[in-house]
């Protein structure tokens, strides 16, 4: 299934930038998904779909990856481009509670990976502040602000947080593309205060 989506990703004329979802490895010790180890298909997608820093298509957009930083090698999912004056990247948070809660037997693969999407994104944003970007635009699998409490809705805490802070500082339009929740919608779900679902709505989110 790896080798088939990568030669359909190749087929795409335009640029084609990928981020992961749970379905393809935080779900995979299911039976239907061939009870295969996450973290050892999370491996493989990283060497099979991110084995150099350009798009999946015919025509090869370059992008910067956060694997080209120091102490962040391993995150080579996560990319940064810019396109019309607007600041455009991937940060790798899936479904399935971000992996936080699932059937691992230690949370040690979610901590690593969620504090550098934490590092990321401020990355992104300081890039976006000094290009002075009109507008951030990012993507990723997981819906986390439709999450109630529960053990599931732990692992976007800190995302939510980072995206709060930043909406505030940046001020300008900030774009959130996601998938997920299997449905289309357009919304401005984001609260100054998302973890207490408190303070004013960020209309700029």
């Amino acid at each position: 299934m790896f080798r088939y989506a990568f030669g359909l990703f190749g087929r795409f004329e335009l640029p084609l930038i990928y981020t992961p979802d749970d379905n393809e490895w935080t779900d995979c010790h299911r039976v239907l998904a061939g009870r295969f180890h996450p973290i050892e298909r999370l491996q493989r997608l990283r060497q099979m779909f991110f084995a150099d820093d350009y798009s999946l298509s015919q025509i090869r957009l370059k992008l910067t990856r956060r694997s080209s930083m120091p102490s962040y090698e391993a995150f080579v999912e996560n990319a940064i481009w810019s396109r019309g004056g607007a600041q455009f990247a991937t940060v790798h948070v899936v479904g399935s509670g971000n992996n936080y809660s699932h059937h691992l037997p230690d949370r040690g693969e979610y901590m690593r990976r969620n504090a550098a999407n934490i590092a990321w994104l401020d990355h992104v944003f300081a890039q976006a502040a000094a290009a002075r970007a009109w507008a951030v635009v990012l993507f990723m699998h997981a819906a986390p602000l439709f999450w109630s409490r529960n053990d599931r809705r732990i692992g976007f805490v800190d995302t939510q947080a980072a995206f709060a802070r930043h909406a505030q500082n940046f001020g300008k339009p900030l774009l959130l593309v996601h998938g997920d929740s299997h449905e289309y919608k357009f919304d401005r779900p984001l609260r100054a205060d998302p973890i207490g679902h408190a303070g004013p709505r960020l209309n700029n989110f």
